[in-house]
């Protein structure tokens, strides 16, 4: 899950230093119970539990504002550069769990990536499709069947 700083927040750091984040710092590395993050070139970490715990500081970000975000940051991106950012979206976000989306969503993303492939007929579209185990055709993209 992603998180951003909707106004500055003071915390004292494992070294007792006394840091101040500022509005706008994205939170979304998670490993271990820690948020991992940089911020003026200094690698940086949160408990989980300060996070998810001070809504008043910490807002959940939306994962289609996020993905337009990167998206809008490559302009300019070749076909095969996109379907590897979605692919890396999917990887990154979807399949670990941090960004919980729905199955309606999940196929209208995975139906953007098969209708691109058969309009270009390049094979990196495909990939979050393969990555996420669901099949495709020329009619559509289907999600695993559950035995």
């Amino acid at each position: 899950m992603a998180y951003e700083l909707v106004q500055d927040f003071q915390y004292i750091n494992d070294k007792k230093q006394i840091l101040t984040l500022p509005k706008g710092t994205k939170v979304d590395n998670e490993k271990e119970g820690f948020f991992i993050f940089k911020v003026r070139g200094k690698t940086l970490s949160l408990e989980k539990d300060l996070v998810t715990n001070n809504p008043e500081f910490f807002k959940k970000t939306d994962w289609v504002i996020d993905l337009a975000e990167i998206l809008k940051k490559n302009k300019k991106a070749t076909s095969p550069r996109l379907a590897k950012i979605v692919g890396d979206y999917v990887t990154d976000n979807v399949m670990k769990g941090q960004t919980l989306v729905s199955e309606q969503v999940l196929h209208t993303m995975l139906e953007a990536c098969r209708i691109q492939y058969y309009s270009i007929k390049d094979e990196s579209f495909l990939e979050p499709i393969k990555i996420l185990g669901w099949s495709y055709n020329e009619r559509g993209v289907y999600p695993p069947l559950v035995r």
